[in-house]
């Protein structure tokens, strides 16, 4: 029983720590839905990264640089119902160790890059 416990407890913590980490560029915007009457905003975000380390990427990051840009517009149908709208990047992830200086043989050339 013990046995089948431990294997219980750990399916369900597993997934939980492999997308721990996240990818997100920008967060889900939820503040206009409480503001009062009609609203509409408009967001720009952009994120320099500069992520080096010792083996794969000591000269330049790794870590592309990142920018998005969301939308948001609600409105009152009445006093109790609202409509809102929002409109934004979620995810996404920009690595490329190509180029970034490994000390690794053809790891500099041909080194992982998704996008």
């Amino acid at each position: 029983m013990k046995k089948v416990t431990c294997l219980l407890a750990g399916s369900f913590l597993a997934p939980t720590l492999a997308i721990s980490g996240g990818a997100e560029r920008t967060a889900l915007p939820t503040a206009f839905m409480f503001e009062t009457g009609g609203y509409a905003e408009f967001t720009y975000s952009n994120r320099n990264y500069d992520v080096t380390d010792n083996m794969f990427a000591p000269t330049s990051s790794m870590a592309g640089d990142v920018s998005g840009a969301s939308m948001s517009v609600k409105f009152d149908v009445n006093e109790t119902i609202a409509v809102g709208i929002a409109q934004y990047n979620q995810a996404g992830i920009s690595l490329n160790y190509q180029g970034a200086g490994s000390q690794i043989p053809g790891f500099n050339a041909v080194g992982p890059m998704v996008d």
